[in-house]
């Protein structure tokens, strides 16, 4: 998941294969 985050950062136009935002990698490390 971070590594697609990075993808949407900076290569938007390669895409990632699920939605990926800093609001759900926050949330995601919330729960760990």
């Amino acid at each position: 998941l971070v590594e697609e985050f990075r993808i949407s950062l900076f290569a938007q136009e390669l895409g990632t294969v699920r939605p990926v935002s800093a609001k759900r990698l926050d949330t995601l490390w919330q729960s760990v």
